[in-house]
């Protein structure tokens, strides 16, 4: 079941990955549903109640899942058949402003924050207003940002 902290009410709509722990391949979202892909996914239903696909040849799964408004949030070392509840967290926003040498707004740049979760690649952006301004949203509550990479 996915549900929100914080919150009585279940998360109809959500995303749910699952990823074998045995995985070693990095893949992106775009790639679930994919042949060769490891990872497997599903929607939570009205009642926030989800069944996802896993791997028969791992004995244990990392499963997550998010939603508008919601980051990443999982559990792990999951056996094939678990009962589970994710408890969806408020996603965090990333703000700040782009500036050349001279401290002038850079507009239209490009900002990206890659995460990767488990062997999950998880790209955010978004692009800087006239002022340099910039907003990534729907990043997890507890995001391992590097900058420069």
């Amino acid at each position: 079941m996915i549900a929100g902290r914080g919150r009585s009410a279940v998360i109809a709509g959500a995303r749910v990955v699952s990823i074998p722990d045995t995985n070693a391949k990095v893949f992106a979202l775009e790639e679930l549903g994919r042949e060769g892909c490891p990872g497997f996914t599903a929607t939570a239903d009205a009642e926030g109640r989800f069944a996802v696909p896993v791997s028969k040849a791992a004995p244990y799964h990392i499963v997550l899942a998010d939603a508008p408004g919601f980051g990443f949030t999982g559990r792990g070392n999951l056996p094939i058949g678990a009962e589970v509840t994710i408890t969806l967290v408020p996603a965090r926003v990333l703000t700040g402003r782009v500036l050349d040498t001279q401290g002038a707004p850079v507009p239209g740049a490009r900002v990206r924050a890659l995460l990767l979760i488990d062997t999950l690649k998880h790209v955010v952006e978004a692009l800087s207003a006239a002022d340099g301004s910039y907003r990534l949203e729907d990043l997890p509550a507890d995001p391992k940002l590097k900058a420069g990479e």
